[in-house]
């Protein structure tokens, strides 16, 4: 009876060990998003009068009228609007709550303009195109709804299940052991940091006069972390 109460007292370190054996794994992977609705502002990029006085009279000199230069901003604001109305689209005031940072650059005021709500990358496009030959009439887009969200969603968290447990099995396969059921899953951390390049593009794209490349596709990206029972 001694016998067998240190054989099971010597067991028990092994047995422990056995069941607190696992194989955990880290996946990231992405999706892509079907942009389905846009907001495009449309504006005037133009000098703050205020600000850039100094500079302004140095260039037109007795020439420059302040009054006048806002006369014809405001009649090409009006311009604008009603190419967009004839064009059958509802025009609100600018919006810039999803505008770019890069668009307000050294001694240049607000933007001045309208925003338009738009279905469709066809649509977009139209609108910039009647705007492509004045140079000083900036079109600036922003996604505000993606297609089936949801459902991307889904599809992801499926295949970084189906992604873990394969790593899973390469890497038990190494030490004889095979990934059984799923102990935890949580989500990971995705890397971060300053993007140089985002930046630079950006930088690129202000110094074209330009505010985006017409690509709105979007994207979705997860990091799991998974704990298999090792086998």
């Amino acid at each position: 009876m001694k016998k067998f109460f240190l054989t099971a007292l010597m067991l028990i370190p092994i047995l422990s060990f056995a069941q607190s054996r696992f194989i955990e794994v880290e996946v990231t992977d992405t999706i892509a998003l079907k942009p389905l609705s846009f907001q495009v502002n449309v504006y005037l990029e133009s000098y703050d009068y205020t600000m850039a006085v100094d500079t302004i009279t140095t260039v037109y000199e007795d020439n420059y009228d302040p009054m006048a230069e806002q006369e014809k901003e405001k009649n090409k604001l009006q311009e604008i609007k009603r190419k967009l109305e004839v064009k059958k689209h509802k025009v609100g005031p600018l919006s810039d709550s999803k505008g770019s940072l890069f668009n307000k650059r050294l001694y240049w005021s607000d933007p001045k303009g309208w925003t338009v709500i738009v279905n469709g990358e066809s649509e977009v496009q139209k609108i910039k195109d009647m705007f492509t030959s004045n140079n000083d009439i900036r079109t600036e887009v922003s996604v505000l709804k993606y297609a089936d969200e949801l459902k991307a969603e889904e599809q992801l968290i499926k295949k970084l299940m189906d992604k873990a447990k394969a790593r899973a099995a390469v890497i038990g396969s190494y030490s004889g052991l095979k990934p059984g059921r799923i102990l935890e899953v949580k989500e990971g951390k995705q890397g971060g940091g300053f993007d140089m390049e985002s930046y630079m593009k950006e930088m690129l794209k202000m110094s074209r006069g330009t505010q985006d490349d017409g690509n709105y596709t979007g994207s979705l990206s997860k990091t799991f972390v998974v704990k298999f029972a090792a086998e």
